[in-house]
């Protein structure tokens, strides 16, 4: 092997100037006979044997940093390779976004029920046996369309008196047009002169004599209660003497008392007979009356207005005998309105009563939402709020708006109920739907809003870190306000412009004007990163 250098010895000072003192030459190319020790002459063993240690230690020395110096030159790539990662790895290693605005709103989570706007039971209007169903259930049928058909046996009854009235109509309707014969003008007239003379007799008749009558009982019956009251006063003195006794004039009294009685009876008897008698008059004079038109009436022949309004009558039954008889018919029950078919629970077959149930029809095409409303918030819920229907991971399904509020509180839950109207075109809630709403109770727009993960607490401040510089980027503590917070997101009233660049991770050994190593949105924060 051949060396061209090789390093000092570490050999000490005395043997280094020995060897200078030696004139034989030291090959650079080693030679294996070189090292062979000749025995031959035993003198020359105490001379040369120093020499020939020292070369064996010099060039083991050399070959043992020859040796080290290839290793270190196999070795330097690796370890270029991991010094490089660790200059890198001198700032800290962030992750940083640009600032932005946002529209914010401030929001309350509730769980409401649907309710649709439009939605009716399906009821007949008369009751029989369902002959035919044409729809079925979750159908969407239009307003005006047949749900199905049915027949009633009970109305023929109410035909039959139909058809008998009819008949009477036209029977009338018949006379009048025929007009009055000789022998019902005959049989007026005799009916008025029978009212007459039943007047005349109540004028001077037997009504007549019984107040005569009573007339001459009164006076009778005047002159006996005169008599008692003279014997009366006669025996007074009689009785206040002694000369008859008390039972005596006593009996005289109840004489007189008794004779007052009976002329007072015929007095009020009279004063009846008078007022019968004035009150039968005035009826009679009434039949005479009536009598009379009733014979002029068919003297004079039937009326035209008589006549039409007959007509009229007739008319009128005729209809109604049609109506029913349309009804004995199979009758069909139509949609009051355009929507979706609920359980239909009937069958061909079925007997159902007017009111019965058939099915429902619901127009989920709008929908009500049905919010209870904390009564804490009763000053800020205002109609024509924001509603926001809303599902599990909060993304907004439906938007709608307050259109009621109730003007009473509910006792048991202390809440009052609010309405919100949404378009249901799609068809995506159906009608008793629980759901999750939000409640705008306020919006910003162009809010600055960052995530709570960036911003840091040190006692009553906040603050977050930006990276500045352009080469060398390096942190920046910046003290911020809070506004909204909602989740993971808050509002920053001060502090933060639009633009800047936040760091948003790996500030937790961040301190302010440390140098910083931006990574890869999805790289590691323990990765390396770049200046």
């Amino acid at each position: 092997m051949s060396y061209s250098q090789f390093p000092k010895s570490p050999t000490k000072e005395q043997d280094k100037d020995w060897v200078e003192q030696d004139n034989s030459p030291i090959k650079t190319d080693l030679d294996p006979q070189s090292f062979s020790i000749k025995t031959t002459n035993p003198s020359s063993v105490g001379k040369t044997g120093g020499l020939q240690i020292f070369l064996v230690t010099l060039m083991a020395l050399g070959l043992g940093f020859i040796g080290g110096q290839w290793w270190q030159s196999t070795q330097t790539p690796a370890e270029n390779k991991t010094a490089e990662p660790s200059n890198l790895r001198r700032g800290n290693a962030v992750k940083i976004a640009v600032v932005e605005t946002e529209n914010l709103s401030k929001t309350s989570e509730f769980v409401g029920t649907l309710e649709a706007k439009q939605a009716v039971d399906i009821k007949p209007e008369i009751e029989g046996r369902i002959t035919q169903i044409l729809v079925e259930s979750g159908q969407m049928i239009q307003q005006g369309d047949a749900i199905a058909r049915l027949k009633s046996d009970n109305i023929e009854a109410s035909l039959t008196q139909a058809k008998a009235n009819l008949v009477r109509a036209k029977a009338r309707l018949g006379e009048l047009q025929a007009g009055s014969r000789p022998e019902e003008i005959a049989q007026g007239r005799a009916k008025l002169a029978e009212a007459k003379a039943r007047l005349a007799d109540a004028e001077s008749g037997s009504l007549l004599a019984e107040i005569n009558e009573a007339t001459s009982q009164i006076d009778s019956i005047r002159a006996e209660a005169e008599l008692a009251e003279n014997r009366v006063n006669r025996f007074q003195e009689l009785s206040r003497s002694g000369a008859i006794s008390q039972d005596q004039f006593d009996a005289l009294i109840s004489q007189k008392n008794s004779s007052d009685a009976n002329l007072q009876a015929a007095k009020r008897r009279l004063e009846q007979l008078q007022k019968n008698r004035q009150s039968e008059i005035n009826l009679r004079r009434a039949v005479v009356e009536q009598e009379q038109q009733a014979l002029r009436q068919l003297e004079n022949g039937t009326r035209i207005q008589e006549i039409q309004q007959a007509e009229a009558q007739v008319a009128e039954a005729a209809a109604q005998v049609r109506s029913i008889e349309v009804q004995l018919q199979e009758t069909a029950v139509l949609a009051p309105l355009t929507g979706i078919v609920g359980d239909v629970d009937i069958k061909v077959g079925d007997y159902v009563d007017q009111g019965d149930i058939l099915t429902r029809l619901t127009a989920n095409d709008q929908l009500e939402l049905r919010l209870p409303i904390p009564l804490e918030r009763k000053a800020d819920l205002k109609i024509g709020l924001p509603v926001q229907m809303v599902d599990a991971q909060g993304k907004v399904l439906a938007t709608g708006r307050i259109s009621f509020i109730s003007p009473s509180v509910n006792q048991d839950s202390q809440t009052i109920l609010a309405k919100a109207t949404f378009e249901n075109s799609q068809g995506l809630f159906k009608d008793g739907q629980f759901v999750r709403a939000e409640v705008v109770w306020n919006q910003k727009q162009n809010a600055v809003v960052i995530p709570m993960t960036a911003v840091r607490f040190q006692g009553d401040q906040r603050f977050v870190f930006i990276a500045e510089g352009q080469d060398k980027l390096t942190a920046k503590r910046q003290p911020v306000k809070l506004g909204l917070i909602q989740g993971d997101r808050a509002e920053i009233l001060e502090g933060l412009q639009p633009g800047q660049k936040l760091i948003i991770s790996g500030t937790q050994k961040l301190s302010d004007g440390a140098a910083i190593n931006i990574l890869s949105p999805n790289s590691d924060p323990n990765s390396t990163g770049q200046r």
